[in-house]
Parts: C-alpha cells; structure tokens; sequence
C-alpha cells in the first residue's frame, strides 16, 4: 500500500508540472501576439502617410535599398515608366488571420496534450485502485452475517438460502431485482390467543434441509416440522408435525417426498399441488413412518423406481417409490461412507467410504465391482466416466462397469492437501472442482484445465443452476459465475 501511495505522489507531481509548463507556454504566446498588437499598430500607417501612399486589401513588401553606380538624370523616361498592377491577379492574403489561425492550432495542441496527461493519470489511479475489482471474474450475490445453513435452487432465475438465525431468503440470480425474505408464521401461530411474547419465536426454529418443487419451497426444521412456502406469495402454506425428531434431509419425485429424521427414521409423504397454479397447495398427507437405521441418515437420494438410504453405520438401503417398501439393503463398507452417487442412465450406484473402498452397485442389489482407493475421494458421473476427485487435486478417470483405471489427471499448481474438496459436472464431461479457495474446471474428455479462478473465501459448496451457470456457496457468502464468460475471459488471459 505504501508502494503505491509514492507512486500517485509522483504521478501526481509530474502531471502538475506539466500542466504548469503548458500553462506557461500558452501564457508567453499570448502576450507575444499582445506585444506585435500593441506596437505594429502605428508602424505601417507612417510608412504609408510618408510616401502618400494608401493601400486596401492588398499587402506591400518592403525590400532593402539598392545603390545604384552610375547617375541617371531625372528626365530619363525611363523613370517615367510606371506598369501597372493587375489588382485581379494579386492573391489577398489577410496576414492577420494567417496569425488568427496558427494561434488556434497551438491552443488546440495545447489543450489536447493537457487532456492526455489527465486522461494518462486517471487511467493511472484507476488501475492502483480498481484493478483488483476489475479482474474478479464472479458476481457476488449475498454477503451475511449470519451463516448460512442450506441453499437450494428453486429454478434458473430464483435461489433459496436458510441461515442459522431461521431466515428464509430468496435471491434473484439478476442483479437487478432485490432480495425478498418469506415471512414464517405458521397458521398455528397466527391463530394463537397467546400473547406474543409467549409465542415461539421464528429465530428458535432452526432449519436443518431445504428442498423445492415447482415454486415451492421444502423447508425441514429443526423441531421435527416440514414447513411448505409458497415463493410467489412470500408465506406458508402448510406445515406438516408427525414427528419431534429433527429433520436433515428431504426428497421429492413427482407427489411423493422422502423425509429423513436424525433418530434414523425415514417419513414417506404426499404433496400435491394444483395443476393450474403450482404454488397453490391442494394435500400434505404423511403416508409412512418407517426405521430405516438406529443411527441417523448421512445420504439420501433418488433412483430410478426407489430411493436410496444410507446411515451413519455404513448400511444402504433401497425403498420402493411406489411402496415404500424396502428392496435391499448393501453392506460391504467397514467405515462410514463420505460420497455415493447414482448413475441414472446404467441404473448403478457408486459409493466410497472413508477408508477408501470404492464399490459398483447394481440397482437390484448386486455388488458389481470393488476397489481400493488410496485416500478418501469425492466421487461424480459424467456421461463416459467414473471420475474420483482427492484432497491433492488429483483425478481418476474409471470406467462404469468393469472399474478399469483409464487415465490420472492432476493440477501441477497444487502443492498442498486442501480440507475442503467438491466436485460436480456441469454438462457432458465438463466438469468444476473447488479445493479449499480455488476453483478448477476440467474438460475430461480432453483431459485439460479449461481455467482456474481464486475466490479468495473457503469453498464449502458448488450447485449448478444451468449449463452456463453455477453457484459457489461459502460460510456467509453466495456467488454467481458464469461459465461462458469465464472461460472467455481465461482463454484471453
């Protein structure tokens, strides 16, 4: 900082020395003009007045005497031989706006030289100052105090924090609309004849999951409650209380939602909404309380015709969608598993553990294939590869299937472990990693970094909104970047 405050000092010095000197100079042309004014002002009328001469609109040239050798008489007719001017073919020159015109050129150059030197030296500051700014290749989309405490994306132009104080906010990914707040009165409150004081506040109602469906919003609290807002109207809708068991996780596929509880049990519900208007709630049943573990829920995820549960013991578990019965249960983990992943379109799921084993699943409950991993990975699908992404920003790309090691790609720019990894796939084999604060996309069918981005704040997730859209979530921060213009803007640098 003290670097750059001596170099304003001195860009700022020598622009106003400059200017002074330009200011001198155009000063000293003016009083010369001033001075040639003021005394040829009487010169030529007594040249004219002593030879009687008087001359208008033409010019006289003045040459030095000639001394003649040899005396001619004054009856010479020689001398009595005077030509005459053709007054048609003499140019008319005005030597006073020949003077007019060449002071406006050294004004003009004058003051072009000056708006340079000012142009140079605000180009300058900017860059000290702004320069940081201006190389920020994200749109920052929310700075709070209170950390946040799950975020989903309601659609392409709409996300949807929690925080940890109870405040639902909604977020317009356009950067000119504001952010709006929904207000979380449940219809039990409103109709209450307590006082308001005795009420329960809205900051005690912790929300652990959020999910969304149309313009809905799957709010799971922290008292065991699912809350339904509608983002259209900024409000509840509905509020569903079978249980007092805390709720950390909610699915939805079509009219049925998945609810995982933190005692282990998994709540199967019906939510339907109106056709005309989707924000409009028509039914919120609870169907189904069934024990799925003893222990709480780490993952829960959709699959084709079922619903995948794991617990903190390892065990996994598939739920029919249509009878919420259970399929199978996996067991072939040691340690709790920290990635699983389903790959809709070979109707397999891929899980790892935390002391690195890697197994393929058949969604009939079939062990595929196993493998060991040398540390804990981060796992993801694209459309050709089983990708394992490690804390040391390596990428192993595996085939579906047969498991078969197909290539290692690694960041030579890594040079530590990060604590914090992430990976998802944008689309096709294009895919976006963050370690710690920086952020990695890949082309993997090219194996090649695309480009790398410093967001100066710890990751602590990634969303994809669209193909051309994600969204990076921090502690207390959300971020909008744009993919196109970001490689863009790498490919150029």
């Amino acid at each position: 900082m003290q670097r750059r405050k001596r170099i304003v000092y001195i860009w700022t010095f020598l622009a106003h020395a400059l200017n002074f000197f330009l200011f001198a100079v155009a000063r000293q042309l003016e009083n010369s003009r001033e001075d040639y004014r003021k005394h040829t002002f009487k010169w030529w009328p007594a040249v004219m007045g002593a030879y009687n001469v008087s001359l208008s609109g033409s010019y006289t040239t003045f040459l030095p005497p000639i001394v003649l050798t040899k005396s001619i008489s004054p009856s010479d007719p020689s001398l009595s031989f005077l030509p005459t001017i053709d007054e048609s073919s003499t140019e008319k020159v005005d030597i006073s706006y020949r003077v007019s015109w060449l002071e406006k050129q050294i004004v003009l150059y004058l003051a072009l030289c000056s708006i340079t030197v000012f142009v140079m030296v605000g180009g300058f500051l900017l860059y000290i100052f702004f320069w940081d700014e201006w190389q920020k290749k994200f749109r920052s989309l929310a700075n709070l105090r209170s950390p946040i405490a799950a975020c989903t994306i309601v659609n392409p132009t709409l996300i949807a924090s929690a925080t940890v104080d109870g405040r639902l906010i909604l977020w317009p990914t356009a950067s000119s609309r504001q952010p709006d707040s929904i207000n979380r009165l449940r219809p039990e409150d409103a109709h209450s004849h307590q006082p308001p004081h005795l009420r329960p506040r809205r900051s005690a109602r912790h929300i652990w999951a959020l999910s969304s469906r149309h313009s809905c919003l799957l709010v799971g609290c922290a008292d065991g409650c699912m809350e339904i807002a509608s983002c259209e109207e900024m409000r509840l809708l509905a509020t569903l209380h079978t249980s007092k068991s805390s709720i950390t996780n909610i699915v939805n596929r079509g009219p049925l939602l998945v609810i995982a509880r933190v005692d282990g049990t998994v709540e199967f519900a019906s939510l339907e909404l109106t056709a005309e208007t989707p924000s409009t709630l028509h039914a919120l049943t609870s169907l189904r309380l069934i024990r799925c573990c003893r222990e709480p829920l780490a993952f829960l995820l959709s699959a084709p015709l079922c619903f995948i549960a794991v617990g903190v013991d390892s065990m996994i578990k598939a739920y029919d969608s249509r009878t919420t019965e259970c399929l199978f249960s996996l067991l072939a983990h040691n340690a709790p598993l920290s990635s699983i992943k389903i790959d809709h379109v070979e109707n397999m799921a891929f899980s790892v553990c935390e002391s690195a084993v890697l197994c393929a699943w058949n969604l009939t409950g079939v062990l595929a294939w196993s493998t060991d991993c040398v540390t804990n990975v981060e796992l993801a699908i694209t459309s050709s590869f089983l990708v394992t992404f490690s804390p040391d920003g390596r990428i192993v790309l595996r085939e579906k299937k047969l498991g078969k090691k197909q290539s290692e790609l690694s960041n030579q720019r890594q040079t530590k472990v990060a604590s914090k990894m992430t990976i998802r796939v944008i689309t096709g084999d294009l895919v976006v990693v963050s370690l710690d604060e920086t952020i990695v996309f890949w082309d993997l069918q090219k194996q090649a970094i695309l480009g790398e981005i410093d967001m100066e704040f710890t990751v602590d997730g990634l969303h994809i909104i669209n193909e051309s859209t994600i969204l990076v979530q921090s502690t207390q921060t959300l971020v909008i970047v744009e993919v196109c213009k970001i490689l863009l803007a790498l490919s150029s640098d």
